[in-house]
């Protein structure tokens, strides 16, 4: 079950999910996301990383958890670059493939950086928690799509600079806009011609980099 989502202009948040998503994500955190997520955890004041220490002090980093999936959705709710009814058309033309999950990780990048997004609120609050969480919980895929993510939040953590999670917003969007329109050209391209045959292979050209292992 999905920690929240919107339905029309309205968001669930369901906190027992939520509490589970951020245990998992915890417990199951790549190493190179393992600075992110203390500093997280600093931010919010534990300084026991261990489990059963962890467990008491979890909810204090589920009341940031729980800020980061409202502002997602609400940049879901304002977000255009990517139109619902397209956007929708091509992950059911392609469920379970690498074109379904780059749709969805650019469509989830535009709302985390759009004005009303997940990002903007970050900065509004300084909140320290919430970027470094946001940067610990980013997969793979969304690293390669937004490096600006993780390079915004060691400027924060060396320098103090919050100028810096602007401009990564700034350069995630126009870069997420980019992805969003190449992924619609080749798409559209394909339902013109009334063959999708091509459409996966085209789009892995242009963007398959993103799905490359990391090194």
């Amino acid at each position: 079950t999905l920690p929240a989502l919107s339905q029309g202009r309205t968001i669930l948040l369901r906190r027992e999910s939520a509490h589970r998503f951020l245990w998992d994500q915890i417990s199951y955190v790549a190493p190179s996301s393992r600075r992110a997520l203390h500093a997280a955890m600093h931010a919010c004041g534990i300084t026991d990383y261990r489990p059963s220490a962890l467990r008491n002090d979890l909810h204090q980093l589920l009341r940031v958890q729980e800020a980061l999936h409202l502002h997602h959705e609400i940049g879901e709710i304002h977000e255009t670059e990517f139109g619902q009814g397209l956007w929708q058309e091509i992950i059911a033309a392609f469920p379970l493939t690498r074109v379904e999950l780059l749709a969805r990780r650019v469509k989830d990048l535009l709302a985390d950086t759009h004005p009303s997004g997940t990002l903007r609120w970050v900065l509004r609050e300084r909140s320290l928690a919430g970027l470094a969480l946001h940067a610990a919980f980013a997969d793979r895929v969304t690293r390669a799509l937004f490096p600006g993510l993780t390079a915004c939040l060691e400027s924060v953590l060396l320098t103090g600079d919050w100028s810096a999670v602007s401009q990564a917003a700034d350069a995630g969007h126009g870069a997420a806009a980019r992805h969003a329109a190449a992924i619609s050209e080749i798409f559209c391209d394909g339902k013109r011609r009334n063959d999708l045959s091509g459409v996966e292979a085209r789009i892995e050209r242009r963007l398959g980099g993103c799905l490359a292992p990391e090194n």
